[in-house]
């Protein structure tokens, strides 16, 4: 009698596995009976080692505009340690700790009340928004003029003033910054009935409301993300306006 050679048994054996593999369109790792189109097994669920785990595609970037063959897909962005998703029918990326715009849950990066929400309490009924454009009419101005210009601020959208915007304090401004990329994003689509236009807060340093006295107040650095030392209020910062709601 032949014999077959124990290579070819394993050869034969591989490939009917996987013929039979793309048949039900089931895979398993980790496992030999997946339960789903991708079943991923742990090495041991009850001590689960550091790498037992899932690594999405990590971008320092969320991409200009993916298509509808990208619905749904989803990256980390390492600027901000969020997952996002891609969401064609709105053309919108939505981070997955936060609902889209059809859910009527408010979520960080949401056109609302004048401008674009940046920060949310816990039951995400309310929060801040930041308005579309600095208010210093493209030139830095000092302390004085940066707090009467938010305070005289007013904007209209969809048929709706909103004036009641104020110069943030500098713990509000650090709250927008763990934002601004989300809110970025927002503004690059930004459109309402009155063609108000929307603009990215710039990589420079803004007032804050926070005085450390008569002659000083504080100012927040976006091109290095962190508050800085009370400056002379003769100094001349950006300008951004918020409001609670």
């Amino acid at each position: 009698m032949k014999t077959v050679d124990p290579r070819t048994i394993f050869i034969l054996l591989s490939f009917l596995l996987l013929i039979m593999s793309s048949s039900f369109a089931q895979i398993g790792i980790g496992n030999i009976d997946p339960k789903s189109s991708l079943d991923i097994s742990a090495t041991n669920p009850a001590t689960p080692t550091a790498t037992d785990g899932i690594l999405i595609p990590r971008v320092n970037s969320l991409f200009a505009s993916p298509g509808a063959d990208q619905d749904g897909m989803m990256v980390y962005l390492t600027t901000d340690n969020t997952f996002y998703f891609w969401e064609y029918s709105t053309t919108s990326w939505y981070s997955l700790s936060s609902s889209n715009g059809s859910s009527g849950e408010h979520y960080i990066g949401e056109k609302y009340g004048g401008g674009i929400i940046f920060y949310l309490n816990e039951d995400r009924d309310s929060g801040l928004i930041v308005s579309l454009d600095d208010q210093n009419s493209g030139s830095n101005t000092n302390w004085s003029s940066a707090v009467t210009a938010s305070d005289s601020y007013s904007i209209t959208v969809d048929t709706v003033t909103y004036s009641d915007w104020y110069l943030p304090e500098i713990s509000e401004l650090i709250l927008l910054n763990y934002a601004h990329y989300k809110v970025s994003n927002a503004m690059d689509t930004y459109t309402d009935t009155e063609s108000n236009t929307a603009n990215w807060l710039q990589f420079e340093k803004y007032w804050s409301s926070t005085e450390d006295s008569g002659t000083q107040a504080h100012n927040f650095r976006f091109d290095h993300s962190h508050s800085e030392d009370a400056k002379n209020k003769t100094d001349n910062n950006w300008v951004r306006a918020i409001r609670s709601f």
